[in-house]
């Protein structure tokens, strides 16, 4: 798995998500909500899509958190459904 930490975050969180509750999540399911305010769920989820596109920059990593925090769709919350909508905008 990608090995990003808080540090390498650029936008502010809230932190009230518990670390260890998020490493329980596997792969991108359609049933579970991404909350894009906790800083452990989005740096759980980026570390997971950047392993899933084979990338490893810094630069990548932090150009996919602004694209969640300021131009994800209204109504696209689950894991699958932002992984679904990173990997179009990665094709164009």
């Amino acid at each position: 798995m990608a090995n990003f930490t808080i540090n390498d975050l650029k936008l502010e969180y809230y932190w009230e998500t518990q670390e260890d509750s998020v490493k329980e999540i596997t792969g991108f399911p359609p049933n579970v909500i991404l909350n894009c305010t906790q800083g452990y769920e989005v740096l759980y989820f980026l570390n997971q899509y950047m392993d899933h596109l084979g990338w490893a920059t810094k630069v990548s990593f932090n150009n996919i958190e602004i694209l969640i925090k300021t131009r994800l769709p209204y109504g696209t919350r689950t894991h699958m459904e932002i992984k679904n909508w990173l990997d179009i905008l990665h094709r164009k």
